[in-house]
């Protein structure tokens, strides 16, 4: 059986052919696999200071007492409307013991009016603590970690179709049995709107295998000027699958002089 070289170059031709199933397959998914752990390392930084004390249980049950607020500091990494979450710091007495705590919260107005040593008003229990009329904030990350969820399942599809045609002329390729066949027609496919990746030509054409069986096959190429010059009832090199006569492609001469 014949092996042929194949290298990633080959492989970059013949995902291009593709332009659809490339874009929706790649774009939507592996560029958010990589995105994804930075995302979560930022989400988790920005969320570390929120509090797990639940504020309207706490302000209808909790205890209230006096605080007095030590420090409070900005968020920078968080950003709405130019403003910045705040993480606040305060001191308690829980029980006649002095206890501190801080979380982060969100009321640009009343913010601006807090100042150390301030007092405060506290409500606590044996969950936690919050300072009254200042809730807790949390960034929305299943807000934007949808968009990791949603774009994977739309582009899966498309990279499973991908991958699958890929291997298969990859295959074809690297082993195939090189023969001739029958052009029936040529159709120009213009490729991605606005751009040029993509743009081929699908050639239809009949061909024989070894052993004397007509086949139909259909394949796509990105070697422009070579199938131009070509027109129904013309001869065009294939690749036969040496296992599945059914598979074929066509054999660029382009990638042929890639194989070299």
């Amino acid at each position: 059986m014949v092996s042929r070289k194949v290298d990633f170059s080959i492989l970059h031709s013949l995902i291009k052919k593709r332009p659809i199933l490339s874009m929706f397959g790649l774009l939507f998914t592996i560029p958010l696999l990589f995105l994804l752990i930075p995302f979560l390392i930022l989400t988790s930084n920005i969320n570390k200071n929120s509090t797990s004390a639940n504020y309207e249980v706490l302000l209808k049950e909790g205890l209230q007492t006096k605080g007095i607020l030590k420090n409070f500091e900005t968020v920078y990494e968080v950003s709405i409307n130019n403003e910045h979450p705040i993480i606040i710091t305060y001191t308690f007495l829980k029980e006649k013991e002095t206890k501190i705590d801080s979380y982060q919260t969100f009321v640009p107005n009343k913010v601006k009016k807090l100042s150390k040593g301030q007092e405060i008003e506290i409500k606590y229990s044996e969950k936690g603590s919050v300072v009254v009329g200042f809730p807790p904030y949390t960034f929305p990350t299943y807000l934007i970690g949808l968009i990791f969820i949603i774009f994977p399942l739309i582009g899966l599809p498309f990279l499973i179709i991908l991958i699958i045609k890929t291997t298969k002329e990859f295959y074809l390729y690297k082993k195939g049995t090189l023969t001739s066949g029958i052009i029936f027609s040529i159709s120009d496919n213009l490729g991605l709107m606005f751009t040029k990746f993509g743009h081929s030509v699908t050639v239809t054409y009949k061909y024989k295998d070894t052993q004397g069986n007509l086949y139909y096959g259909k394949s796509r190429s990105v070697d422009l000027s070579e199938i131009k010059k070509m027109e129904k009832g013309d001869k065009i090199n294939i690749l036969i699958s040496p296992k599945t006569p059914s598979e074929s492609t066509i054999w660029s001469e382009d990638i042929a002089k890639k194989m070299k």
